[in-house]
């Protein structure tokens, strides 16, 4: 009798490490963390997670970002910390925020790597657990105002926000893969059908390369929804669709007023948010805290990052994020597919855990439209007839289609739910 053979191919694959499960997405959070804050001091060069191991009473390094030349070229090639040698770890551990501007102050916590002019440490925690600590660096001194380290504490809470995800099995980060995971987010891709086009206003709004941008309100919207799209600095660029969502004690004046005060907000967050989730966690907080606060705002935004930032060196990666009745829709000439979100608008509570990130990365000639409106956009019906507008173009259609054009196209497919759009093209 023939024993059955075996392959080493066939063997199941080793677990992931929760470095390799937590890395992929705190590396984008880490690059945005970095460069957002202090951005008008040039941001910092360097961003660190270390977690904590109570078995071993250490820190293990879990994921890491530098910019180009940075000083983490002169830090020692250290990946475990024992706490007996790390008083900044153990004091970030015990609930507060180490805060070091020059050399001197780091010095004073043995911390004496010649390129380290400025840093904060700070605990990476939930209610109930502590996980590890973040490392912000800088090679130069740096005044650190309360206001970054109030953004890095929302970084941190980020990070613990991820690390429990993957702890529970339910992240999509163990899949490693932007796209990938913003595949999985995806309705199944549906059959392409016929074509329409007409002209209506859409504007260009901004040009990262390589990536196009564009915005659209609809005019039935008045001053009830805006959208916008624009550089940020470093390289990155941010593109942002809102809607005044009908609430029991609001009037249209009210409802603009919120809009109107909610994009002047996005305009001075996003070059201080690390990725899309952030973005709309900090707006949220903000207008809970304003004399708006109950006025209800779907809001969807995406944070593309720069172009030597993306995993492929070449950029169109980068995050999204929603809140209220919104719709995501991936155009491809192969396939167009759906996301509809509806999670609680802006302004009507707190969001404990925050407003999560979708990752994305476009590829050569792929659309990304984010839509904000009425409650009713979240409908099956309307996700489909909106997926269903792009799923009519021709090949030779999606080819030429701009984000102007995109935007176009949905302007003129009938839609009344959808009040404002952004679109992003990778070229």
């Amino acid at each position: 009798m023939t024993e059955p053979l075996t392959s080493p191919r066939a063997a199941a694959p080793a677990p992931l490490s929760m470095a390799e499960r937590v890395g992929p997405i705190a590396h984008a959070v880490l690059r945005g963390a970095a460069k957002g804050l202090c951005y008008d001091q040039g941001g910092f060069q360097a961003a660190e997670l270390w977690l904590l191991d109570d078995a071993s009473r250490s820190v293990t390094l879990t994921a890491r970002w530098s910019s180009k030349g940075s000083l983490l070229a002169g830090r020692p090639a250290v990946t475990r910390r024992q706490l007996a040698d790390a008083a900044a770890e153990v004091a970030a551990l015990a609930g507060g925020a180490v805060v070091l501007e020059s050399p001197r102050e780091a010095i004073a916590w043995d911390l004496t790597s010649p390129a380290l002019g400025a840093a904060i440490c700070l605990p990476v925690s939930s209610d109930a657990t502590i996980h590890g600590v973040l490392w912000l660096l800088a090679d130069g001194p740096k005044t650190i105002p309360d206001e970054a380290v109030e953004l890095a504490e929302v970084v941190a809470g980020r990070l613990a926000l991820e690390v429990e995800r993957v702890a529970e099995g339910g992240s999509r980060i163990a899949d490693s893969a932007p796209a990938k995971a913003a595949a999985e987010q995806a309705t199944a891709p549906e059959k392409v059908e016929t074509e329409t086009s007409n002209a209506t206003r859409a504007e260009q709004s901004a040009v990262v390369a390589p990536v196009e941008a564009a915005a659209w309100t609809a005019p039935q919207a008045g001053d009830l929804a805006a959208a916008a799209c624009w550089e940020l600095p470093g390289g990155r660029l941010a593109a942002i669709a809102t809607a005044a969502i009908d609430s029991p004690d609001s009037t249209q004046a009210s409802q603009g007023a919120a809009v109107e005060w909610l994009m002047a907000e996005a305009k001075e967050l996003a070059p201080k948010a690390a990725d899309a989730g952030l973005l709309l966690t900090l707006l949220n907080r903000r207008l809970l805290e304003s004399p708006l606060a109950g006025e209800g705002i779907a809001v969807t935004v995406a944070i593309l990052d720069a172009p030597e930032d993306a995993d492929a060196g070449i950029g169109g990666a980068g995050t999204w994020a929603f809140a209220g009745p919104t719709v995501s829709i991936a155009v491809r000439a192969s396939s167009t597919s759906t996301h509809v979100g509806d999670l609680i608008p802006l302004g009507w509570s707190e969001h404990e855990a925050g407003y999560a990130s979708r990752p994305f990365e476009l590829a050569v000639n792929e659309r990304l439209v984010l839509t904000a409106g009425d409650p009713r956009l979240t409908s099956p019906l309307a996700e489909r007839r909106l997926g269903d507008v792009y799923r009519a173009a021709t090949a030779d259609a999606h080819r030429a289609m701009t984000p102007e054009s995109c935007l176009r196209r949905l302007a003129v497919s009938g839609s009344e739910d959808v009040l404002a759009a952004v679109a992003l093209r990778r070229v």
